[in-house]
């Protein structure tokens, strides 16, 4: 018999040839079993190869542009939440280890942002980011801007201008934020 086709327990298929099945000597003959074989290879592998494809290279790509555009609007984003004291938005923009450094050498993470919101000591008035830089490597990115605020931390004037950089990594097709340094530019 040539070229049963059959299905092992697996969801892979195989081209069984019987041993006494006469090899045909003629090029044209579309039934030899080496003409069977590639066409009983060629669909399911070439299925195969696009069901591996990563379902991320089928979907569009978000270009370096939209990258761009998302995280400037998660960094305006964030800056609203501070006047606002909302901590939900701030949740869905920092992520859970997050860590940061402040002007004064301070270490601190989402939690301690949290407490302050609540606490009510930090007040924000405005937040004006004057200049955003985005560099997107992969699903890394890290985000350099210099912003002004009038501000103040239990009741002490703490408004200037500084330059901040923060890091953010895609996750799940979100962008989090993982990192930020802080500097407070001198004379302001």
């Amino acid at each position: 018999m040539i070229g049963r086709l059959k299905r092992p327990p697996s969801t892979a298929y195989a081209l069984y040839i019987d041993a006494d099945t006469p090899v045909s000597s003629n090029a044209s003959d579309p039934n030899t079993p080496m003409r069977l074989l590639y066409r009983s290879l060629l669909v399911p592998l070439a299925t195969l190869g696009l069901a591996c494809e990563p379902n991320s290279a089928r979907a569009s790509a978000p270009t370096v542009a939209d990258d761009e555009k998302a995280l400037t609007q998660i960094e305006d984003n964030w800056g609203n939440a501070l006047i606002k004291r909302d901590g939900a938005a701030i949740q869905a923009i920092v992520a859970p280890e997050y860590r940061g450094l402040d002007s004064d050498g301070n270490i601190y993470q989402l939690a301690d942002i949290l407490a302050v919101l609540k606490s009510g000591k930090l007040s924000v008035d405005t937040y004006r980011v004057e200049k955003y830089k985005v560099l997107v490597i992969g699903d890394t990115a890290v985000v350099y801007g210099f912003e002004t605020e009038v501000s103040s931390y239990d009741k002490k004037d703490t408004s200037g201008h500084f330059c901040w950089s923060d890091v953010y990594l895609r996750r799940n097709g979100h962008w989090q934020c993982i990192s930020t340094q802080e500097t407070r530019l001198p004379g302001h």
